[in-house]
């Protein structure tokens, strides 16, 4: 049973995540009993549509906090869908990226406005493609993405870029 949970999970995070950019611009619907939030708006900054290969790359996400919060701690997940899939951010320096669901940040309290995705990464050779970067909140106790859509308690942020591969 669990794997057919995660199996449709996994579509659904695949059929939303590469979706095109036009039906990501409208916030997904959730009933208020079933989503409550606190999370204002969600937004993805210091992007450019186009790097090259030795580009440094500097992402960072901003958030708007509701004063009137039901939640006190938040998990901040920050996923990129890249040609070769998809990569979860870790907020690890040492293993910066997996390709199994994990939170890039556990815990967030509403302190603080705005966090460092990418910040001077150089792009190294052989990344070239289409990419898109989300940004989302989900309730605390979330570990990995089975009924995510339940479980998120903001918008879901996206950005668009190119990374070619020449210099």
């Amino acid at each position: 049973m669990r794997f057919k949970s995660q199996l449709l999970s996994t579509i659904m995070l695949l059929v939303f995540f590469t979706a095109p950019a036009s039906v990501l611009a409208e916030p997904l619907f959730f009933p208020p009993m079933e989503c409550p939030t606190f999370i204002n708006e969600v937004n993805i900054t210091d992007i450019k549509d186009f790097y090259k290969v030795g580009d440094k790359l500097d992402i960072g996400v901003h958030v708007a906090f509701d004063s009137d919060s039901s939640y006190k701690q938040v998990n901040l997940w920050i996923v990129i869908s890249m040609p070769g899939g998809l990569l979860y951010m870790t907020g690890d320096m040492i293993s910066p990226f997996s390709p199994t669901p994990i939170a890039f940040r556990e815990s967030v309290e509403r302190l603080k406005d705005d966090y460092v995705v990418f910040s001077n990464f150089e792009i190294p050779g052989g990344l070239g493609g289409d990419y898109v970067i989300f940004a989302f909140f989900t309730k605390e106790k979330v570990k990995d993405l089975d009924n995510v859509f339940m479980a998120i308690v903001s918008n879901i942020a996206s950005a668009n870029f190119t990374i070619s591969n020449n210099w």
